[in-house]
């Protein structure tokens, strides 16, 4: 009944497997040497002797020998390649999990999962920062090809919450609401409503005056309110509210702490219904009435189809302006933290500032920037946005003589265009009104017709009764053209043929006329359009060089701080200057885009390019590594895969004695492993205790006389009594109603941490980093000798294995790659990760140390308070700076002895698993080598079993061989650029003369004959 069993579940899981027919019960009579050879570079094969095991040439794979390639393009056979490994993994797994009852299997399967485990997916998130109204939602719709997804406003701040943007493959539209908590809204009510107690108490505090900054607090939390709340016009009505009510409110019951999800397949209904999330002043429909939820959302996160972010980009739109609510300034800090490319977004009206990059940034997070090592090229760019605002051509050439002198021949052209437009638009005008004048003349001539030919006919009609009776009368009478009639009569014929010939040459001349205002009607549009594009292009030529003096101030700023890590040569700062609303009209107008003669002149495809270009290296390391772990899967079941058959088998106790020889080499690796890792930890403390430790102290000696004479300048002017108590209130952080930052806490922050910064870099981000080159190495020495070591014990006493070890060696000796790997990963997030968090420890300790007393300050009202507040503050400083550098100091080595103290966990993430998979391999070695006792039949059928899932899992792996041998296809052919230029044009030597030989007939179409006798 086992056999049966066996053969039918043989054959239900492998019958789709196989290319040719054919079923267990043709097959379990197989010798296993009778199995087909797999290629060269899959697998060794038992057959192949000494020296063609050691000359062996392995073909490379296509993803492996592309250098000659574009960078993107190479990139993509990697990630083809990439693909194609997962897709030949899922084939195997599903061959390995069909099968049971082998128990190598369950080895391979785990190693499956592993490697799936360990992809990685290139994420890198590039946030834009920027003030109020700089348009950086319009400049991320722009850049996403979906007009108006984001809210947008030129004028003021409209994104109101964090927003994430990422790639949806599902071509439909998702986002998800992420709210504040119950806590967070409530301390924002009990702020307001303290407010509004302290201004019933107390209407004037410090000489008389009005609290300025209360009444802006009060402004800023009741247009919140009155958006959550429409019900509440102003803040009198409040007096019949409580914080606890407001929170049991309908609108914001059972909601706060809560997603929000939404799917659309249309992007306007989606962009509609987000709306009310993220744009400030947005509402939507509730109990009746119109009500918003921005003020109850920390973050909104989207995925939406956009090429842009197809392979792993990520936008993060920040809020402009300052907010008062904890949960969304948490959520803004965290993404500043973690943000890959840093994008600072100003309008070109304040790009070209004396210190714009410092002053874009802000101190605080320049600082912070720089700590982090990404106050650099690769992590930072600023943005130019509305390029073509506030532009006036006439002055700006007049300003700026080198832009006219570079034009000049356009502006004499432009000149001479208007010179002509002007002459053609009075020739035009001349012809317009002798054509109204000769329109009127063939009306006249026309009716004159038309009345001579009726009283023709009328006279002709009155003599036809008489005619029988003046028969031979009327004969002897002849007409100037021999017919006969009475002179009367004569005259009047004669009259009829001279307006007949006064009409035609009215006609030829109208025609001519006509002709003549279509022409000038031509001349007029072209030397319009051409002056527009000259204009354009003239505008352009001011755009491009009010650009040219932002990108110089930028770089010249940004290059004036100093960077002990020198950065790359030829590495520029990279500045894009762009205009949202000009991409947009080429996008969706045929009309003519004032001052961007070409579409590429908005700087939207450039900043797209770069953006894409960003995420290469980390795609490529990401493909890489995770070809490398496949290759390395790959080789590891070679040992399973060949063939075993020597031709002397080991016994039992010759087993147990390679065992205990492997496992005592393999004791040995782990010791040696430990003792590698230990000098790597030692090296770094020593970095830590050296001068680095020497840098802290000094500035704890010298930082204390600084943070005095900081605290006493926060009461200088142009600090209003009313502000320096509205940021005690804030905890040491506040803007002004005047728009004036008061950064207390950062102030001490900056007093630590600023004069660290050249002992940081060197240290965190030069000196450390350095160390992984030779750990590597070292590691790398251990696992060559534990592969001599094992040569020695196991080769020497047993030659008949050598076969068998080299797939063991090769495997071995790879695995150096995978704890590369692994450390790169150590020294690039969780030492990195650890020294962003330390230096971000410093503000927790000032915060510690002055909280209490911003707190008492706060609190302070009534004359004198300012006087008091000031005095307690400057007591303040003398009592605890020192004290609270010592604890900066102290902050900061705990977090990165933590660090250190994670190494061996994280390090050992790379070790273990070298180490079980040596074990695994070496325990199938001595099972394929191992003289076997005699099987049950049910034993000999699993084993003809496995030979066959053996075969096809070799195929699996001879057909991704040959996937990854084809080519790619050929990259995307670009669109052509337009660029509108002038159209040729000659001013003619005489504009009046008309080509009479023309065909056309301009004529009006009324003609003589309509109502003549003939």
């Amino acid at each position: 009944m086992a056999n049966c069993k066996i053969k039918e579940e043989f054959n239900s899981a492998h019958a789709a497997e196989l290319n040719e027919p054919g079923t267990f019960d043709q097959t379990v009579n197989c010798e296993s040497n009778m199995l087909p050879n797999t290629a060269p570079d899959l697998l060794v094969n038992a057959d192949l002797g000494q020296e063609q095991l050691s000359n062996r040439e392995v073909n490379k794979p296509l993803w492996q020998n592309c250098e000659d390639l574009e960078r993107l393009q190479q990139i993509e056979v990697k990630e083809r390649a990439v693909d194609d490994s997962l897709a030949c993994m899922d084939r195997i797994e599903k061959i390995l999990h069909s099968t049971t009852g082998i128990k190598s299997l369950a080895r391979h399967i785990a190693a499956i999962e592993k490697i799936r485990e360990n992809h990685k997916k290139c994420r890198l998130l590039v946030g834009f920062l920027g003030v109020s109204g700089a348009g950086k939602s319009s400049l991320i719709n722009v850049l996403l090809e979906h007009e108006d997804l984001l809210p947008a406003d030129d004028e003021k701040a409209c994104t109101a919450s964090v927003v994430e943007i990422s790639f949806n493959a599902e071509l439909e539209y998702e986002a998800v609401v992420e709210r504040i908590d119950k806590e967070d809204w409530q301390s924002e009510l009990n702020q307001l409503f303290k407010d509004l107690d302290d201004r019933e108490k107390v209407a004037t505090c410090e000489d008389e005056e009005p609290d300025l900054e209360r009444e802006y607090r009060i402004k800023t939390a009741f247009s919140k309110i009155k958006c959550v709340y429409p019900e509440i016009k102003n803040p009198k009505d409040l007096q019949d509210y409580t914080a606890k009510g407001l929170l049991s409110h309908p609108n914001v019951k059972g909601i706060l702490g809560k997603d929000h999800q939404i799917i659309h397949k249309n992007r306007d209904k989606f962009a509609a219904e987000i709306r009310p999330f993220i744009a400030s002043g947005a509402t939507n429909g509730g109990l009746g009435k119109t009500y918003a939820q921005w003020p109850l959302v920390k973050l909104v996160r989207l995925r939406i189809p956009a090429p842009l972010l197809e392979h792993g980009l990520v936008l993060v739109d920040l809020p402009g302006s300052a907010d008062s609510n904890v949960a969304r300034g948490i959520i803004a800090e965290k993404y500043q933290k973690n943000l890959k490319v840093t994008c600072v977004v100003a309008p070109a009206t304040r790009a070209a500032t004396d210190k714009p990059a410092q002053d874009l940034l802000g101190k605080a997070l320049q600082l912070s920037l720089q700590l982090d090592n990404r106050f650099s090229t690769e992590n930072l760019c600023f943005i130019v946005t509305k390029t073509d605002a506030s532009i006036n051509v006439k002055r700006y050439l007049q300003q700026n003589p080198d832009v006219e002198a570079a034009i000049a021949g356009e502006l004499q052209l432009h000149k001479d265009y208007s010179e002509n437009l002007n002459t053609w638009k009075i020739y035009f005008g001349e012809a317009q009104a002798t054509s109204r004048s000769e329109t009127e003349l063939g009306k006249s001539l026309r009716k004159e017709h038309k009345q001579a030919s009726r009283a023709l006919g009328a006279l002709r009609g009155k003599s036809s009764k008489k005619r029988k009776r003046n028969d031979e009368a009327e004969a002897s009478a002849v007409t100037l053209h021999g017919v006969p009639g009475k002179p009367e009569e004569q005259a009047m014929r004669n009259n009829l043929m001279e307006l007949e010939a006064r009409i035609a040459a009215h006609e030829k001349q109208a025609a001519r006329t006509a002709r003549f205002l279509v022409k000038s009607n031509e001349h007029i549009e072209t030397l319009q359009y051409n002056l527009e594009v000259l204009e354009s292009r003239q505008k352009g030529a001011c755009i491009n060089k009010r650009n040219e003096t932002s990108t110089f101030e930028l770089r010249q700023d940004f290059e004036s701080v100093p960077n002990p890590l020198s950065p790359a040569a030829g590495s520029l700062l990279q500045v894009f200057c762009v205009s949202s609303t000009a991409h947009s009209l080429w996008r969706t107008s045929s009309d003519l885009v004032p001052g961007f003669p070409k579409r590429s002149d908005t700087g939207i495809s450039k900043l797209r390019r770069w953006m894409t270009k960003t995420t290469l290296d980390t795609r490529n390391d990401n493909a890489v590594a995770f070809l490398e772990s496949f290759k390395h899967f790959q080789i590891s079941m070679g040992p399973w895969l060949s063939d075993s058959s020597i031709d002397s088998k080991l016994n039992g106790a010759e087993k147990e004695a390679i065992c205990r020889d492997f496992e005592s080499a393999l004791q040995d690796l782990i010791k040696h492993f430990q003792i590698v890792l230990q000098d790597l930890i030692d090296s770094c403390e020593e970095l830590i205790a050296g001068d680095f430790s020497d840098a802290m102290e000094e500035i704890e000696r010298k930082g204390v006389s600084t943070v005095q004479l900081t605290v006493n300048r926060w009461a200088q002017k142009p600090v209003h009594w009313a502000s320096h108590r509205a940021c005690n209130r804030a905890l040491g952080t506040w803007t002004t109603s005047g728009g004036l930052q008061l950064s207390w806490c950062d102030d001490l922050v900056g007093i630590y941490l600023e004069p660290l910064t050249n002992q940081w870099l060197k240290t965190i981000h030069k000196a450390i980093p350095a160390l992984k080159g030779g750990y590597d190495s070292k590691v790398a020495e251990c696992i060559e000798s534990f592969v001599t070591a094992l040569q020695q014990r196991i080769l020497v006493p047993y030659p008949q294995l050598y076969d068998a070890f080299q797939d063991l060696k090769e495997s071995t000796l790879r695995t150096p790659a995978a704890l590369e790997k692994n450390s790169a990963r150590i020294f690039a997030e969780t030492i990195q990760e650890g020294a962003r968090e330390a230096h971000r420890k410093v503000k927790p300790v000032v915060r510690t140390v002055w909280d209490n007393t911003f707190v008492l300050c706060g609190e302070q009202y009534g004359r004198g308070h300012f006087k008091r507040n000031i005095d307690t503050h400057n007591e303040h400083a003398k009592q605890s700076s020192d004290r609270m550098l010592k604890k900066c100091s102290l902050a900061i080595r705990e977090d990165l002895s933590q660090v250190w103290a994670s190494l061996p966990d994280e390090f050992a993430k790379g070790t273990d698993p070298v180490i079980e998979q040596a074990r695994a391999e070496f325990e199938e070695l001595t099972l394929n080598c191992t003289k076997e006792e005699c099987k049950s039949e049910e034993e000999r059928l699993r084993s003809h079993l496995e030979v066959e899932v053996k075969r096809n899992v070799r195929r699996c792996f001879e057909e991704l061989m040959i996937a990854w041998e084809a080519p790619l296809d050929g990259p995307e052919e670009e669109e052509d650029e337009v660029e509108l230029i002038p159209r040729q044009y000659e001013m003619p030597d005489d504009p009046t003369k008309i080509d009479d030989t023309s065909d056309e007939d301009y004529s009006d179409g009324s003609g003589v004959g309509d109502d003549s006798d003939g």
